[in-house]
């Protein structure tokens, strides 16, 4: 913590909470169908972006692991503001929370993926309806 300033630190870890229960929210939207596919929100891979049915099938796969995980880093942050000053704790709250976070969108990303492929291989069947 002697790198950072009392302020800039507590500043940082308040902002990656912040940021991680946007995605949490963000990812909770496009999984329940309200945000169609766009630039910004969502899993945002090359399949899952094929069309409007590989975006909906690979968000709502892997909305309940993103929002789960994406809250729990937000959670870890902010418990790392409580345990700071705690000898020879201080790094390992920050940096379970990033892992978290990196860990939650690369399973997300994978469980998307698998479902775009479910999607894409049914269509190339002939059955396109969502089960």
């Amino acid at each position: 913590m002697a790198y950072y300033g009392e302020g800039m630190y507590t500043f940082a870890l308040v902002f990656f909470a912040v940021c991680a229960i946007s995605n949490a929210v963000g990812i909770w939207a496009c999984a329940s169908g309200r945000v169609k596919m766009n630039s910004f929100l969502g899993i945002r891979t090359r399949l899952t972006r094929v069309n409007q049915e590989t975006w909906r099938a690979g968000n709502a796969a892997a909305g309940r692991v993103v929002c789960i995980g994406s809250l729990a880093a937000a959670v870890v942050a902010l418990w790392a503001l409580s345990v700071r000053d705690v000898p020879g704790l201080s790094p390992v709250p920050e940096y379970a929370a990033v892992g978290i976070l990196l860990a939650t969108l690369w399973s997300g990303a994978k469980l998307a993926n698998r479902a775009a492929t479910h999607v894409l291989l049914r269509a190339e069947a002939g059955t396109t309806t969502l089960s």
